[in-house]
């Protein structure tokens, strides 16, 4: 098994999900579509972030379910996903600790 990293941008960065409400609708969604392959998850203003485990073909598919499940609820179009093999455990500690900095950098609210 391989672990993945997924990413979702909106087209020109624009926030496609431009409050909490739609980002709990988003939250639902991914987890309806990607469920028990995901590992960690960021969902910002303008993209997503998704680490998955499960092999290429695998991620592929997963990539393109997203795609479709959150084009039918997202504000603006999203471009191609990128995704990338998490490759060693010091890339998964560094990307686990750039996913959980990312609604601080974004400046979206704390939840304790």
């Amino acid at each position: 098994m391989m672990i993945w990293h997924l990413t979702f941008s909106a087209q020109g960065r624009h926030p496609f999900f431009p409050n909490e409400q739609e980002r709990r609708r988003a939250v639902r969604s991914l987890v309806r579509v990607v469920g028990p392959y995901l590992v960690l998850f960021c969902i910002v203003d303008e993209h997503i972030h998704l680490v998955v485990i499960g092999e290429r073909a695998l991620a592929g598919r997963l990539a393109q379910m997203v795609a479709l499940a959150m084009q039918a609820i997202a504000a603006t179009p999203l471009q191609r996903a990128y995704f990338t093999p998490v490759e060693s455990r010091s890339h998964m500690l560094k990307l686990a600790d750039y996913l959980l900095g990312q609604p601080a950098k974004h400046g979206l609210p704390a939840r304790r």
